[in-house]
């Protein structure tokens, strides 16, 4: 059983100064595909529930607090994309709402399973007039996806192109939302008649547009092909929407990589000239010796460790802490340049005599609340025994 997160935790408001994305799924293979790419391959996700309603912690990436949320398919239902999202919004007051999953594509000879489709708008297929001639003529606008998004996938796409060889196709243009789950070759044809620019389609974006719109917060779609728009119950099926699925959370992953999407860029980035020109307060919370530092993407871990032998103290470090950080700092202590890489981050420590731990903080939260769950077992068994 996943152990449980208040809403009210100090853990979690310690969190609360980092701007937050929530990414939004429906069914369980791009739920378990955001699981994989964010968390680790079969590793326990940590939950909260607000009035009602659960969602998962992802942790913190590049100065993002990352949650999902679950929602049913379609837009209009209960528990649908619209209200998920809206409930979303009113529960985290996110930056970005990004929805994540599977998707149909439209030209099989040109497309891939697998290639990953990201909205530059999204249109309402289903709103249209039908003519005496039988004809539907569309009507309804075609909003655009956040132009902050867009660009970062955008770049990440072109960089990542470079950079690794099963990288996978990322497509830009327009989505097709509706509320008909497609499996039919002729309306899917009339669809590609209707909107030949369109590259593909699924059934929540709709929903996710008007709640983020009407929040003024950014939105986008990326999604995975993993059928046609027919046939669906194709004997690869579940490999296809795994496949398709994994593609979309990984490009979103390596899209929110990078510090500075929300806010300015790190502090972290910036020469602190000297300790002296802090705040007073500020220059009383730390006590520790000295040091100056001049790294440029320079390893979190190596970096750690040669903190603790500045300091002549044993540092563990949990394999989940990873990436590369930039400091120049001049005659910081010690102390508070520990706290700014924990910070930054998303980790934390605990002291033992001699030893500090330091780990992803939802990994300590667990393993914290893991024993006390222990102990308190404990305690009612020796209570039993008596």
């Amino acid at each position: 059983m996943p152990p449980y997160l208040d809403a009210t935790s100090d853990i979690e408001n310690t969190q609360l100064a980092l701007p937050l994305v929530i990414l939004m799924t429906v069914n369980e293979h791009e739920t378990n595909a955001l699981f994989d790419v964010f968390l680790g391959e079969r590793q326990a996700p940590l939950q909260s529930t607000r009035e009602g309603v659960t969602y998962t912690h992802l942790g913190t990436h590049d100065g993002l607090r990352i949650v999902s949320t679950l929602c049913e398919m379609g837009a209009g239902g209960i528990g649908a994309s619209q209200q998920r999202s809206r409930e979303a919004i009113d529960h985290w007051n996110p930056r970005a709402i990004i929805s994540i999953g599977v998707a149909f594509g439209l030209d099989e000879a040109k497309q891939t399973i697998g290639d990953v489709l990201v909205s530059t708008q999204v249109q309402d297929y289903e709103l249209g007039r039908l003519e005496n001639t039988g004809t539907m003529t569309p009507r309804g606008d075609r909003p655009s996806s956040s132009d902050r998004l867009r660009n970062r996938l955008r770049q990440t796409d072109l960089t990542q192109r470079r950079r690794d060889d099963t990288w996978p196709k990322v497509r830009f243009g327009l989505l097709l939302s509706g509320q008909k789950l497609l499996d039919n070759l002729d309306y899917r044809e009339s669809l590609k008649a209707l909107f030949p620019e369109a590259i593909g389609g699924e059934m929540e974006g709709v929903g996710l547009y008007v709640s983020a719109s009407e929040a003024k917060i950014d939105w986008i779609i990326v999604k995975g092909i993993c059928d046609w728009g027919h046939k669906k119950n194709h004997a690869d099926k579940d490999a296809r929407q795994k496949l398709a699925a994994l593609n979309a959370a990984q490009v979103v992953k390596a899209s929110l990589a990078l510090p500075g999407l929300y806010g300015p860029e790190p502090q972290l980035n910036k020469v602190v000239a000297d300790s002296n020109d802090l705040p007073q307060e500020e220059r009383k919370a730390y006590q520790g010796d000295k040091l100056s530092l001049n790294f440029n993407n320079v390893d979190v871990r190596r970096l750690l460790q040669c903190i603790g032998e500045f300091i002549g103290i044993n540092i563990v470090i949990s394999d989940s802490v990873g990436g590369a950080i930039t400091l120049i700092l001049k005659d910081v202590p010690w102390d508070q340049v520990l706290d700014i890489i924990l910070q930054q981050k998303g980790l934390t420590m605990r002291k033992n005599g001699n030893v500090i731990r330091i780990a992803l903080w939802e990994e300590l939260y667990i393993m914290e609340m893991l024993d006390l769950e222990c102990k308190i077992r404990l305690e009612e068994l020796k209570q039993k025994c008596r």
